[in-house]
């Protein structure tokens, strides 16, 4: 079966994808990340400018059509959502909305079986303005619709990532709860014997380190414990900076929270985890090759999709085009595949199907 890639970058997404399906393209909007995904899928065309889109020579081969549009827009970490304006952000400002724009555009001219889009969770909540629109097109081409909350920490990664996916299907679908067993950082880093390129963490952190209790993984309140007395402008002065409310330190015997970047420290060692253990907990294969320098392969890898996301969407949708269930009265379905909480050690799965359609803007 037939897949097209847009908006993939690197390629993680069709990393997962591949074990299911004959990749025949990707559609990109310039050359962020091309270069890493031509070293691991060197025979796979890339088209880098939108309006050279093959669109209509696709048109009518492609079983899925899958894309991972930039969710800066709708992230929190990206700073763009008003959290006191819930469902009013600011995306609607944000140039990186034309990607989704593009995508949808892709989905009505090539006509995929099915289409798969993947955002972070409030693309679905605080943005449900623009994803109830376009879930609204999917119906009104005859697709089955299915919102899926996921998370990969239930599909066998070590580190907890919640997204959702937006998906278009002329079959029925069926999506299995994930049944895998808790990883620990342990299990997915503790063979490495090379943990790649790292990078150290500077004076200030090193120096507070020791004294990290084990119940607290942020590094942000150990060291305002430390530095707290001073001001911020005494605190620059000595040449002290205030670690990012993302940086913490990782430990063995869990998972971790989402990897934003360069921010998570090694559980025992006085450094920030390397770039092969970065791929570990992220879900790409050991032997996967990067273009650029650290900065920029951390970079890429934590905007993608993980490989562990697009291998359970790539069975859902290979497993329903096998069975061949075509969809009859369309309808707009919430399904719910993650714990009730974002506690990271919140572990039980509370699985739902809900019948939005008429929740529809």
């Amino acid at each position: 079966m037939n897949a097209v890639g847009c908006f993939i970058f690197q390629g993680s997404f069709t990393v997962g994808v591949a074990k299911r399906f004959k990749v025949i393209a990707h559609l990109e909007d310039g050359d962020f990340g091309v270069a890493t995904f031509k070293l691991n899928f060197p025979d796979v065309p890339v088209h880098t400018v939108v309006e050279d889109w093959p669109l209509g020579e696709l048109a009518g081969k492609v079983d899925l059509l899958y894309g991972n549009p930039p969710c800066a827009p709708f992230s929190p970490i990206g700073a763009t959502i008003s959290s006191k304006k819930k469902g009013i952000g600011q995306w609607r400002a944000d140039d990186r909305i034309k990607c989704w724009h593009n995508l949808m555009l892709a989905v009505a001219t090539i006509k995929p079986m099915v289409f798969v889009g993947e955002s972070v969770p409030r693309f679905y909540t605080a943005g449900w303005e623009l994803s109830g629109k376009y879930a609204k097109h999917l119906l009104s081409m005859g697709y089955m619709v299915y919102i899926v909350l996921h998370d990969i920490k239930f599909m066998g990664a070590a580190q907890q990532r919640r997204r959702v996916f937006l998906v278009g299907s002329k079959v029925k679908l069926d999506w299995p709860v994930p049944g895998h067993k808790p990883v620990t950082v342990r299990d997915a880093i503790g063979d490495l014997n090379d943990p790649g390129e790292y990078m150290v963490p500077r004076d200030e952190i090193v120096e507070i380190l020791p004294y990290m209790p084990t119940d607290n993984k942020s590094l942000v309140n150990l060291y305002d414990k430390a530095y707290g007395h001073m001001t911020r402008e005494e605190q620059k002065k000595q040449g002290l900076h205030r670690p990012r409310f993302v940086e913490g330190r990782s430990t063995f015997d869990r998972q971790i929270g989402t990897v934003f970047g360069n921010t998570m420290l090694h559980p025992e060692e006085v450094r920030y985890l390397g770039l092969r253990e970065l791929m570990r907990l992220m879900g790409y294969p050991d032997d996967y090759r990067w273009s650029g320098n650290l900065g920029e392969a951390i970079g890429e890898m934590v905007k993608a999709v993980t490989p562990f996301a697009g291998r359970y969407a790539a069975n859902v949708v290979a497993d329903g085009l096998k069975l061949d269930r075509r969809v009859r009265k369309p309808k707009v379905i919430e399904v719910v595949r993650w714990a009730k909480s974002s506690r990271i050690l919140d572990m039980k799965v509370v699985p739902s199907e809900t019948d939005i359609t008429g929740r529809l803007p």
